[in-house]
């Protein structure tokens, strides 16, 4: 069963439950445990289809980031895949071991809203260290931006990307940019050159 018709499904029994005048309780009954076992199932969907989306991103420890916690990068289009914007996610604990949860962190360093209120609770780092990780990611955006769209290596963006969560300054962001061109110009060369091979 695909998830709408999981949906349909629930809503299917959702309007049973609702029309409980004249139904045996065995019946309701029935149809609660049904309903109970297809969230339950709906939800196994929704987690699996999340951490599926979290194994194809790139984790990158906190020590080659000079962040606080552990991040993942998208260097595989992964965005479309999910029908996301371009962003990154980050660990919402300070642990060592890559692991959930982890919260989504668009590339002008937002958290979508909806999400936010939802993984709030499950957060046990500080404001300030989210407004580093936020940081890290405004410095970075151009690098990301062109890594997502696997217009650069990986090995290329950890050369050059600006580490920790300090604010760059306007330099330090130019010479990113500059270095990220050099490094699509090289790829797509590099690629060219394959295809003649």
């Amino acid at each position: 069963m695909n998830r709408s018709e999981m949906f349909k499904e629930i809503n299917r029994i959702k309007t049973i439950l609702n029309e409980k005048k004249n139904k045996k309780d065995s019946e309701i009954f029935a149809s609660l445990k049904k309903f109970v076992a297809l969230a339950g199932k709906l939800k196994e969907v929704i987690v699996d289809y999340d951490n599926l989306h979290l194994q194809e991103m790139s984790n990158v420890r906190k020590k080659q980031t000079g962040l606080p916690v552990n991040i993942w990068i998208d260097e595989a289009e992964t965005y479309k895949k999910g029908k996301y914007s371009k962003h990154i996610k980050f660990q919402m604990d300070k642990g060592l071991n890559f692991k959930e949860p982890t919260c989504p962190m668009m590339l002008d360093g937002t958290i979508p809203e909806k999400v936010w209120r939802k993984m709030q609770g499950q957060c046990s780092i500080s404001k300030s260290e989210i407004k580093e990780i936020q940081t890290f990611v405004i410095n970075n955006a151009y690098a990301l931006d062109k890594l997502a769209d696997q217009l650069i290596w990986k090995e290329d963006f950890f050369e050059f990307m600006i580490k920790g969560g300090d604010e760059a300054s306007k330099e330090q962001i130019e010479i990113l940019q500059k270095k990220t061109d050099e490094a699509v110009f090289n790829k797509k060369t590099e690629e060219a050159l394959k295809k003649e091979e």
